[in-house]
């Protein structure tokens, strides 16, 4: 979990914005079907029974899904100047989702068992 949030956070922050402004969101919209293509093939035909390679495979995928795929797809859903859209979905993705499901994660490494994550999981909801 950790490992897709930090990797997201930093395609949302260099990556997806440089997408959208030097390709374009008909080109940055084509980007994950195009990876997961290529990683579903790998998986079965040069890496098969590579557990490895599954977990940072699917790890890019997860990333490339939340930093780059839906915010693109998104883009395409808002009536606004194109430079208001690119700030407003940086800071919505990142600080909104990004940071919220690390903190998530934080809390939930720090309880340790069912009945603290109960305890101090619905902390932040107050």
């Amino acid at each position: 979990g950790q490992t897709v949030n930090i990797l997201s956070l930093f395609l949302s922050f260099y990556a997806f914005p440089r997408l959208i402004k030097y390709y374009g969101l008909a080109f940055t919209i084509r980007i994950f079907p195009t990876v997961l293509l290529v990683v579903t093939l790998s998986a079965f035909v040069l890496f098969p029974e590579n557990l490895y390679f599954l977990f940072v495979s699917l790890s890019i995928c997860k990333a490339l899904t939340y930093s780059v795929h839906d915010p693109s797809e998104e883009v395409l859903y808002m009536p606004t100047s194109d430079d208001a859209k690119f700030r407003a979905k940086f800071w919505i993705d990142v600080v909104g989702q990004r940071i919220a499901k690390a903190v998530g994660s934080a809390i939930n490494n720090y309880a340790g068992n069912v009945e603290n994550i109960v305890k101090y999981g619905s902390l932040p909801s107050v």
